[in-house]
């Protein structure tokens, strides 16, 4: 079994920042995890949120908390 761990993501929505944590298992999962908390904050679409931040733009990082 797979320990949840703590990723910090910083996602630039159109010049405004968003800084977010959560538990994941991979860094992948708290990709999508972020994803889904910014279409909800942002009050748009998943669809929307995904397009934005495909693969190849730099505009998100996403990193995990050394324990």
């Amino acid at each position: 079994m797979i320990a949840k761990q703590l990723y910090y993501g910083e996602y630039n929505w159109y010049g405004e920042v968003h800084k977010l944590w959560t538990h994941a298992k991979s860094q992948a999962g708290a990709h999508r995890q972020f994803m889904s908390r910014l279409a909800m904050l942002l009050k748009i679409t998943g669809y929307s949120v995904r397009c934005y931040y495909s693969k190849d733009k730099d505009n998100f990082k996403v990193t995990i908390k050394e324990e």
